[in-house]
Parts: C-alpha cells; sequence; structure tokens
C-alpha cells in the first residue's frame, strides 16, 4: 500500500515539478516585459569605465582639449594641447585617433595632423560643419611661448580622411580680450551657425559673453557682448553645454570658480537670431557639491535628453559622476544624481570628456587629467551609456475567419467546377385507359464538388529586445534567471531522492 501511495505521490510532483518548468520561463519574461527598469536599471545610465580595448594617450596630459567629428561615416576624436611635466611642460601637439564600430578608440598619432602654432592650455576647441566641411577652432589659452593668456582664434578644416589642416588666424575675429580657463560652444539659429565664448580668466575671472558668426566659408566674424545675456557672476573653470528642447535651444552654464568653488545651474535660452537670453538659476537643479575643472556632456537616449557632470575639485580630486535629465518640454534640468552612474575608478581633475554614437549606441569617454601639481594621466576610459529597447507591447491574437462557401447564382460564372449529376430519362408508365403520361424523375440543384478554404493566419508573438551589449549589465534578470535555475536543480534532486 505505501509503494502504491509513493508511487502516486511521485507522479503528482512529477506533474507538478514539470508545470513548474513551463511557467518559470514565462514568468520571467512577463516581469521583463511589465517592468524593464527591473532589468536594465534606466535609460541614460553610464556603465562602468575601463579602459580595456582603449589606445591610452602617448603621453600623461592635463588642461588640453579634446573633441570629435565624423568624416565619411567614420568618427574621429583629437586631443590639442595641454600640459605634460613628462613630455616637456606645455604642449603644442595634436593627436588623432579613430573610433572603431565597437566604439573602441585606435592609436593616437600626430602623423598628418596640422600642429598648433604655439604652446597652448586651458584653451578651448569646437568644431563646425558648414558648407559640407568641417572646421576645428581652438580659442585663447595660456601659452609658455608668450608666456601669458592668448586672444588667438585658429582654424583649420578636416579633410576627408579626418586629417586636420593648418592652424591659422587669417579672416577669424579674434578674441577682445586674453582669456584662459574659458568655454567655448556653437549653436545654430535661423539656418546660422553661431560660437560663443563664456567667462573666463584674465588677471580676474570674467562674466563676458561674446558671440560672432561663422560664415558660409566657415570663417569667423567680429566677437561682440551685444544683445547677449551676461553671466549673473565672474566665472572660470565652468562647463558649457547647449541642448534643444520643444524647438528651443538654451545654453546651460555650471559650476566653475570666482575665489572659491560654486555649484551654481544657470540656463538661458537662445533666440532666433542666435542671441542669448537672461541667464537663470530658476527651476534648475543645482550640482550637489562645489566643483570647478570639472567636464559636462549631454546625450540624447530615447529622445531624451541627459546631461552629466564628471569630476572636478572640491577640496579635493573627485571621482563622482552625475546624471540629470532636461525636461523636454520647457529645457529645466532636473535633480543631479549619482544612482546607478558608473563613477570614474579614481579621483583627479583636469581631464576631457567627449560622448559619441557609434552604430545607434551611445559611449562616454574620459581621457587624461591629473592630480594637481601630483602628475598628468595618459588613461583613455570608456563607458557605454545605457539605452533601453522600447517596452513591447501584445499583439492581439486575431479572430478565426469563418470559411466561406461558395453559393452558385443563376447569372453569375461559378469561381470552382461544377460537376452536375446525370439526369435520367423519364420513364413510361401505361395507363389503363392506353394513354401514355410520361413522368419525369426529380433531379437534385447541383453542390459544388469544392470549397475555398483560407490559409492559416500566423498567430504574431512578442518580441523582447535589448540593445546590444546591455544582456551582461542586467544584474536583476540574471538574478531572476539564476534563481528559476537553482529552484529547478533542487527540484530534479529532490525527485530523484523519492
Amino acid at each position: 500500500m505505501q509503494l502504491i501511495l509513493r508511487k502516486i505521490f511521485r507522479k503528482k510532483l512529477l506533474i507538478a515539478f514539470t508545470l513548474f518548468v513551463i511557467l518559470l520561463p514565462i514568468f520571467l519574461i512577463q516581469v521583463y516585459k511589465t517592468h524593464p527598469t527591473l532589468a536594465n536599471g534606466s535609460n541614460g545610465d553610464i556603465g562602468t569605465f575601463s579602459t580595456t580595448g582603449q589606445a591610452q594617450l602617448p603621453q600623461g596630459l592635463t588642461v588640453h582639449s579634446t573633441v570629435t567629428a565624423i568624416i565619411g561615416g567614420t568618427v574621429y576624436i583629437y586631443v590639442l594641447g595641454g600640459y605634460s611635466s613628462s613630455g616637456g611642460g606645455y604642449q603644442s601637439t595634436v593627436y588623432k585617433g579613430t573610433i572603431d564600430s565597437n566604439g573602441d578608440v585606435g592609436t593616437f598619432d600626430t602623423t598628418n595632423q596640422g600642429q598648433l602654432p604655439q604652446t597652448l592650455d586651458n584653451h578651448t576647441t569646437v568644431t563646425a560643419t558648414i558648407s559640407g566641411t568641417t572646421y576645428i577652432y581652438v580659442l585663447g589659452g595660456y601659452s609658455s611661448s608668450g608666456g601669458s593668456d592668448q586672444s588667438t582664434v585658429y582654424k583649420a578644416p578636416i579633410d576627408g580622411s579626418g586629417n586636420i589642416g593648418v592652424f591659422d588666424t587669417s579672416n577669424q575675429g579674434q578674441l577682445p580680450q586674453a582669456l584662459d580657463s574659458l568655454t567655448t560652444v556653437t549653436a545654430t539659429a535661423g539656418g546660422t551657425t553661431y560660437i560663443y565664448v563664456l567667462g573666463g580668466y584674465n588677471n580676474g575671472d570674467q562674466s563676458t559673453v561674446y558671440k560672432a558668426t561663422i560664415d558660409s566659408n566657415g570663417d569667423i566674424g567680429t566677437f561682440d557682448t551685444t544683445n547677449q545675456g551676461q553671466l549673473p557672476q565672474v566665472l572660470d573653470s565652468h562647463t558649457t553645454v547647449t541642448a534643444t528642447a520643444d524647438g528651443t535651444t538654451y545654453i546651460y552654464v555650471l559650476g566653475g570658480y570666482n575665489g572659491s568653488g560654486q555649484s551654481t545651474v544657470y540656463k538661458a535660452p537662445i533666440d532666433g537670431s542666435g542671441n542669448i537670453g537672461v541667464f537663470d538659476t530658476t527651476n534648475q537643479g543645482q550640482l550637489p557639491q562645489d566643483l570647478y575643472i570639472h567636464t559636462t556632456v549631454t546625450a540624447i537616449i530615447e529622445g531624451t535628453n541627459y546631461i552629466y557632470v564628471l569630476g572636478g575639485y572640491n577640496n579635493g580630486d573627485q571621482s563622482t559622476v552625475y546624471k540629470a535629465t532636461i525636461d523636454p518640454s520647457t529645457g529645466n534640468i532636473g535633480t543631479f544624481d549619482t544612482t546607478n552612474q558608473g563613477q570614474i575608478p579614481q579621483s583627479f581633475e583636469s581631464f576631457t570628456t567627449v560622448t559619441s554614437t557609434i552604430g545607434g549606441t551611445n559611449y562616454v569617454y574620459v581621457l587624461g587629467g591629473g592630480f594637481g601639481e601630483g602628475g598628468q594621466l595618459p588613461t583613455v576610459y570608456k563607458a557605454l551609456i545605457t539605452e533601453l529597447a522600447p517596452t513591447p507591447t501584445d499583439t492581439p491574437t486575431p479572430t478565426n475567419t469563418p470559411t466561406p462557401t461558395l453559393t452558385p447564382t443563376p447569372t453569375g460564372t461559378p469561381s470552382a467546377t461544377l460537376t452536375p449529376t446525370d439526369t435520367p430519362t423519364p420513364t413510361l408508365t401505361p395507363t389503363p385507359t392506353g394513354t401514355l403520361t410520361p413522368t419525369p424523375t426529380l433531379t437534385s440543384t447541383p453542390t459544388p464538388s469544392a470549397t475555398l478554404t483560407p490559409t492559416n493566419t500566423l498567430t504574431p508573438t512578442t518580441t523582447i529586445g535589448l540593445k546590444p551589449g546591455l544582456v551582461t549589465g542586467n544584474p536583476n534578470l540574471l538574478t531572476a534567471g539564476a534563481i528559476g535555475i537553482m529552484l529547478t536543480v533542487i527540484g530534479g534532486i529532490l525527485m530523484l531522492m523519492l
């Protein structure tokens, strides 16, 4: 009797275990479909910074500049000037590297690159594509060659191979004053590209905001403060970025130094004539700490603008990475937070940061940097910026379509061949009076021998997609899967023991 009960119990347990194995994957998939953030964190999060696969700088550098440019479908990265104690001090070098299809930075080299006409650090560099040609501009900075701050503005073309030509000041509007530790951005309004220079240092911190026009030849016009909102306070070593929200371009100024570090975040609109409005902190998330000689970049992920603030100095070098969201309708910056953001592997300052989109995937790079007077680094870090696949929606299963039958009409031509049955010849039956009356035999209306049956309709299935390379970054989903596997193994062991 016990043996019979044992067999019955094992049979029921087997049925329950089979149902568990079948239903567990369905449950995990449903969890991901309804709660994708459990699997991926959230959009726009920066992953782990690593030097793996990244070419390092040929020498340690600080207070240099870095920009990227897309030429003929290839992304190039350029590092200009800076300071290197191991390289003999102030630099005029221009390095070029290539970012491959995996987002990895290739070898940096000066070959075929126009070099800076003088040593420069604490300068700014921007690019602009005008009439199909990309130009690179270098503004201001400190030069050991002249032993002072500079007001020079250099322009060079970038050719079809991504090589930088000769830097020259010809036909370029020069800065109205010598400046270092300034910021420079470009913006397009009404089809015209403008260049802006904000703050900086010249025997004291500055609050000036200059605007100039870049013409169809890529030449910069005269810099002027007319009709430009000026900074509410003097600043150097701050950061400046632009972003577009609901058709309006805004300019943001973050942190900086004016005798002490600042945590302010200012926002101003740029109108249709390229003029900057009033800078204001209203409704802008402020930095969680005072910062200067930090970096700031933006990235658009699934249509949303995010802003990131990295490193800097505040009573010591920092390794923090903050992220905030830019409101898509107002352009206001939300709260800055380090949650789910990969932090820089070490605390340092005066590095550069750029972002790039490769094959639809966004990456952030941190190059060089140092420890004040403690030396310079040649490191190049890369991190992935998370982009979730859109949350899939269930596709309704189509209802069955009834099988139609053919109904012949008197005047129509049947779509199927009808085979009528033979009509028998009427049989004559004699009557007593000798009169023959034929009585025909009635035949049935012919029925079509074929009906039209539609082909089977496939029920679409829901596909859950992830950006390449993100599966390894989904700890919650992997944990759920591991738990499922573990429970399956335990269940199997229990069955064997019974």
